[in-house]
């Protein structure tokens, strides 16, 4: 991160969120990796709040995404995400910068989430998997029938983060989301990587789903396959509402 961005998040801080105990500046200008267009990520640390938020910012003609928190919104964010095997806020917090300087809330919250990440996602549930199973199967057999063009295109862009979210359960890596899933599934896994854009491209490029199916299958295979006859979902009880003839 150049020294102007960091100058621009302290302000930031300084001038919004003053009473703030620290923040942690992230994203890819951090990670030298940024374009024009890029963002700054801010997690915003207070000692108590009364509930967590996010907030978008257009600061000094800098996109800002604030992402506010104190100990136990953190504590829960964090939690959760593990559930459910993402790490997103986590991530935020660990390979972020600490403005104006370090606290000792600080860097309690840092050990805390350094730690999460390196100890990795729960496993993923029963339920959970059966879930993500059935969508797959779903899709992929939307995918075997001849339609026109723009509804494969549909059903593949749907399918991708299930894919990957197949991929990276079944291996005990973190969720990732966009733009991250290509990376992170180059770090799992280069030739399931190599896969997903071969047989991603056909679709997109040559109006061919074979390869998308064929790779579902080997994806889905040592997760128990394909799953259809036995899904159940039940809508909660309060879900129902008095009908008026």
């Amino acid at each position: 991160m150049s020294k102007k961005h960091i100058q621009i998040a302290e302000r930031f801080l300084k001038d919004k969120f003053p009473k703030a105990d620290s923040a942690f500046v992230s994203g890819s200008l951090v990670r030298g990796e940024g374009s024009k267009h890029s963002d700054l990520d801010i997690v915003i640390l207070f000692p108590k709040i009364p509930n967590a938020f996010r907030e978008s910012f257009i600061y000094e003609s800098m996109p800002i995404e604030a992402f506010i928190h104190d100990p136990e919104t953190v504590h829960w964010f964090v939690d959760d995400e593990k559930k459910n095997g993402g790490a997103y806020l986590a991530h935020m917090m660990s390979t972020g910068r600490i403005i104006p300087k370090p606290t000792a809330l600080s860097k309690e919250m840092l050990n805390y989430v350094d730690s999460v990440l390196k100890t990795g996602p729960d496993t993923i549930s029963k339920e959970s998997l059966l879930k993500l199973r059935y969508s797959i199967t779903d899709l992929v057999d939307d995918l075997r029938d001849d339609r026109p063009q723009q509804e494969k295109i549909a059903c593949a862009v749907k399918l991708y983060p299930l894919l990957a979210e197949a991929v990276l359960r079944n291996s005990g890596r973190w969720l990732a989301h966009g733009k991250w899933i290509p990376r992170e599934l180059k770090v799992a896994d280069p030739k399931i990587a190599k896969k997903f854009d071969v047989a991603f491209n056909a679709v997109f490029a040559e109006q061919r789903t074979n390869k998308l199916i064929k790779l579902s299958e080997e994806i889905l295979e040592p997760l128990g396959g394909f799953y259809w006859e036995g899904w159940r979902t039940e809508a909660p009880k309060r879900w129902k509402k008095k009908f008026k003839t």
